[in-house]
């Protein structure tokens, strides 16, 4: 087994990214607000899982114990 790390410049770039990422969603869904209904969420959601995208519980849940090992390592 091997187990990868993020060092800490790593984990700030994730950081970024996923901050970016999030800012961009944030401001698509604004944008397009009154165009959404039950059949568009139904679908994307779809199109998320289809493509292995976790949900956003799971995703938070995994990094913060990412995190917990960045402590533990330091």
């Amino acid at each position: 087994m091997v187990k990868v790390r993020l060092t800490p410049a790593g984990h700030d770039v994730v950081d970024q990214v996923m901050t970016r990422r999030r800012t961009e969603l944030e401001r698509l869904v604004a944008v397009t607000a009154d165009r959404w209904r039950p059949e568009v969420t139904a679908a994307l959601t779809a199109f998320a899982y289809a493509a292995g995208e976790m949900s956003e519980q799971d995703w938070w849940l995994g990094w913060g114990a990412h995190q917990d090992d960045l402590a533990t390592a330091e």
